[in-house]
């Protein structure tokens, strides 16, 4: 690849010349995802929202993504076609639109409620309900959001300073406007975890689906470490068994040094224990040295065939945006071809016991016990003190509220929030109080349910932040639990049957679930100074 480094406009640049009629182009931002809280969540995709309303015929999403680490604004066509998406790009992230506000907000929370999130759940287990966890969740800050929260975000975090642009053709076009507020690089936030240990597993009762994330190095070893993992699936239960129709291997950068690395194995439901016993058979393998010198050969070969393909350049311009963004120098950049070859057993074998020792797998009955992984808790192992409530509609239920915090309790299963740890409390007009802490513990405080007064409601709101707060409609009296209401009272057997896949949308409130519970008190939470999470510690009730 002959890659070219320039600026435009102060914007650090990346040029390949290919022989294709089609320029191509990404200008892409070091802000996604983990950079926001829970409580402005949905916040980043806005602002790529509103930067493209004007300019792509109404395909969003074909002209941009919104990703955990980075936001990426595309364009393809003639060299003026590219520079006029992207000017009109970087004008409206100057000045965004924010007339256009409260009709893209409704687009987007409709698009929000139907989007499946399932297969995004390990995210939030391991690093809960901040951070890169933040990814999981549905976009819960619409609501909340307005127009200087979305100027604000596009003034700090859409800066020539915090981009990087690639293009692709035969010249780079003419007349780029690329202006935009100037602004340092932003560091990668933090890659939190809220584990107690692994490797571990959480339960998917009933389903034929197994999925194994890991955090690695970012080095050829781990790419090299992850085509192994997948050969070795795909070679038992698809090639010899029969038992999965999909097994597919991701990579996604995280920071400078690390990535999450994500298998994910599709079967039948009876086939559920052959699929867990395949992945642990792959993973030891890799861990414990067992992969032959045949094995390495033909995973760099299927390495190399993607290095070399076609479209290679083309497909890597937008990673390497990525790296320069995270502080890697792409000029510099060792051939990736010559670094796989001076991968050796040893190296594959380290990198695998990385890949054992940090394992988070998703798995149907009977579990991972059998294999010395632990099981994710499926409830807090710590409760505040205080005189507890009991539920009015007969069950079980209890309910204690202090100062401290509040813990909703059933039998031998508890969930607790600590005031000073929430991540999002979501406050209905009709009393409701729904705390969800940055381990990704739920709490749903309901005063009906718990005969709760405007006391209580009010000593929640006054021990949490402001900026935690979403503001929500009061719900139809049939969506509020009480007496005779006990569907929403039970905490449920697994950890991670919550919120994840839909979320109370303006108007409408959905049946409760919990959410993944913490396996302790004693988690760190993200420092809110790092990054960009902690910007909006000040917005008003």
């Amino acid at each position: 690849m002959n890659l070219v480094e320039t600026t435009i406009d102060g914007v650090y640049t990346l040029f390949v010349e290919r022989d294709d009629p089609q320029t191509r182009a990404g200008l892409v931002f070091r802000v996604g995802q983990a950079d926001e809280s829970l409580a402005v969540r949905g916040l980043t995709h806005l602002v790529q929202h509103l930067a493209l309303h004007e300019v792509s015929g109404g395909r969003v999403h074909d002209h941009g993504s919104t990703g955990v680490i980075h936001t990426e604004f595309l364009a393809s066509g003639t060299g003026e076609e590219v520079a006029a998406v992207l000017g009109g790009v970087c004008a409206a992230l100057r000045e965004p639109p924010t007339h256009l506000l409260t009709a893209v907000r409704e687009v987007m929370e409709a698009e929000d409620v139907a989007t499946d999130r399932s297969a995004l759940r390990s995210s939030a287990v391991r690093h809960g309900a901040q951070a890169h966890g933040l990814e999981s969740y549905p976009e819960l800050g619409l609501p909340g959001l307005g127009e200087v929260d979305v100027q604000t975000w596009a003034s700090v975090a859409f800066t020539r300073g915090n981009a990087v642009l690639w293009v692709t053709g035969r010249r780079l076009p003419r007349d780029l406007d690329l202006e935009l507020p100037d602004g340092p690089l932003v560091e990668a936030p933090p890659l939190p975890s809220v584990l107690a240990r692994t490797p571990a597993w959480y339960p998917d009762p009933g389903s034929g689906e197994v999925e194994l994330t890991a955090v690695l190095p970012r080095t050829p070893a781990a790419d090299l470490v992850a085509c192994l993992l997948e050969r070795a699936v795909r070679r038992d239960v698809v090639e010899r068994e029969r038992l999965a129709d999909t097994v597919t291997v991701s990579c996604a950068p995280r920071d400078l040094e690390k990535q999450v690395v994500r298998l994910h194995v599709r079967g039948h439901p009876d086939a559920a224990p052959a699929l867990v016993g395949a992945v642990v058979d792959a993973v030891g393998a890799l861990c414990w040295g067992f992969t032959s010198d045949d094995e390495l050969d033909d995973a760099r070969e299927d390495l190399f065939e993607r290095y070399e393909g076609e479209d290679a350049d083309l497909e890597a311009m937008s990673r390497l945006a990525v790296s320069a963004l995270l502080g890697e120098n792409p000029a510099r950049r060792p051939d990736p071809t010559h670094a796989l070859l001076q991968v050796t057993a040893d190296d594959v074998r380290e990198v695998g016991d990385q890949l054992h020792r940090s394992a988070l797998v998703r798995a149907p009955d009977p579990g991972l016990d059998w294999a010395g992984y632990d099981a994710v808790p499926s409830g807090s192992t710590w409760a505040v003190e205080g005189g507890g409530i009991l539920a009015v509609d007969g069950s079980d239920e209890v309910l204690v509220l202090s100062d401290v915090g509040v813990t909703r309790h059933s039998g031998y299963r508890k969930a607790s929030v600590r005031f000073d740890d929430v991540a999002l409390l979501q406050r209905f007009a009709d009393g409701g109080r729904w705390l969800t802490g940055t381990d990704g513990t739920e709490v749903r405080v309901e005063p009906k349910l718990f005969d709760l007064d405007a006391d209580a409601q009010q000593q929640i709101d006054d021990a949490v932040d402001p900026a935690k707060v979403v503001h929500l409609p009061a719900r139809g009296t049939e969506r509020v639990p009480g007496a005779g209401h006990s569907a929403l009272v039970e905490l449920k057997e697994s950890a991670v049957r919550s919120t994840l896949g839909a979320r109370p949308s303006r108007g409408r409130a959905e049946p409760e679930n919990d959410a993944p519970a913490a396996p302790g008190s004693d988690t760190e939470p993200v420092p809110e100074k790092r990054g960009l999470s902690g910007l909006f510690r000040r917005r008003e009730r």
